[in-house]
């Protein structure tokens, strides 16, 4: 259930960002088109390979030194 929220959570405020976004480019440009804003859209996905890479590393690096206690 917390994994959930916390996905949630995630999304709704990838979605608020992008809401902000495309209202700052609006008033930016005077017309609506879509632009860099929309790459807000794809935070959820780049923050789920981060954490993953994050993870990994430090696993690893916790692996070399166990190593290097041997």
């Amino acid at each position: 259930m917390k994994k959930a929220i916390k996905i949630l959570s995630i999304i709704i405020g990838t979605y608020f960002l992008f809401k902000i976004g495309q209202a700052a480019a609006y008033a930016e440009r005077g017309y609506n088109a879509f632009g860099g804003e929309c790459l807000i859209l794809t935070f959820p996905i780049f923050y789920y390979i981060i954490r993953q890479c994050v993870k990994d590393s430090i696993q690893m690096f916790k692996e070399l030194d166990e190593e290097a206690a041997e």
